[in-house]
């Protein structure tokens, strides 16, 4: 309900909508940032954690650390997935960064087809912006067109080889919505010099206030665009398509969401009835592997065979 209501709030405000859930980290759940996962290849000195004595904005941010080089790069990560339909529009990533003896650190967005599996396209901050060595806050941004063919859009906080990265303040905006509509102009209010108290008070009684419009049948001395009754009238009807509209997109990413689950769980099926027949195809091999020594050892020996054969 209360994530309901900041959408339609930043709907009816003219903000931009932010893709990412928990962008600034706030939200915990047992130490860690709802709706963000953790990937730290295992090696001693290296870990990601919630780091409460820095922070872009907020009381705190993600912190990722690697105190030696591991052979082969892992690219230790939190991240995550944006399931809501992005095809075909123009994203504006943003975040902040701050490094410390750090060799690299920086913002990877992953473009994916589910079925089958497929990297589409890969961006990162690091070939615009990088950021390393011994930093403070930095903002940095990424535009992202995101191919037609896209399922989900990854998103991730990465450090690349040693050091010390921390992230924080993160978003994921269309780049078309970025702009701010217009505010609409405040309605102009008859003066007294235009009207009679009396036609006033006509005007007032022909209004219906349940549906706050105006009856035909006021006075025309008062018919004008700029009335503030049309006007706010036309305000509310605005309003209400703009919260239809955020309803909406919260039901479509809903729905991109348990069709997400549907087809993971699908999936998860196949894969435990192929771990299921290769179980019996052991069983069977197993088996019949003991099956023919037995037999050997039962078969008589090609003497005792001959030696049966010449008896009367």
């Amino acid at each position: 309900m209360n994530t309901l209501l900041l959408v339609i709030l930043a709907f009816c405000s003219g903000a931009e909508m932010n893709f990412l859930r928990n962008p600034g980290f706030e939200m915990l759940r047992n130490e860690q940032p709802v709706s963000w996962q953790l990937f730290v290849m295992e090696k001693e000195g290296s870990y990601g954690i919630i780091d409460w004595a820095n922070a872009a904005e907020g009381t705190h941010s993600i912190k990722l650390h690697n105190e030696t080089p591991y052979q082969e790069e892992p690219m230790n990560n939190w991240s995550q997935s944006i399931a809501a339909n992005l095809r075909n529009k123009t994203l504006l990533v943003t975040g902040h960064i701050k490094t410390r003896a750090a060799t690299e650190a920086l913002i990877m967005v992953q473009c994916f087809r589910r079925r089958p599996l497929r990297e589409l396209s890969s961006l990162s901050t690091g070939r615009e912006t990088p950021v390393y060595g011994d930093s403070d806050w930095t903002k940095v941004e990424l535009e992202v067109s995101v191919p037609g063919e896209t399922d989900f859009v990854m998103v991730r906080c990465v450090l690349v080889g040693t050091g010390s990265a921390w992230f924080d303040d993160m978003s994921v905006a269309e780049k078309s919505a970025m702009k701010k509509p217009a505010k609409p102009a405040l309605p102009r209010i008859p003066t007294a010099p235009t009207a009679s108290f009396d036609s006033l008070d006509k005007h007032l009684a022909d209004f219906d206030r349940k549906s706050g419009t105006l009856l035909e049948s006021y006075n025309p001395e008062f018919r004008k665009d700029s009335s503030p009754f049309t006007s706010y009238t036309n305000i509310n009807e605005l309003k209400l398509r703009e919260i239809s509209a955020a309803q909406e997109a919260i039901m479509e990413s809903n729905r991109a969401l348990r069709n997400l689950n549907a087809e993971l769980v699908a999936q998860m099926k196949e894969l435990q009835a192929e771990i299921e027949l290769l179980k019996a195809q052991m069983i069977e091999i197993r088996e019949g592997a003991g099956g023919s020594d037995d037999t050997e050892e039962r078969q008589p020996a090609p003497a005792q065979i001959e030696r049966r054969e010449t008896e009367p």
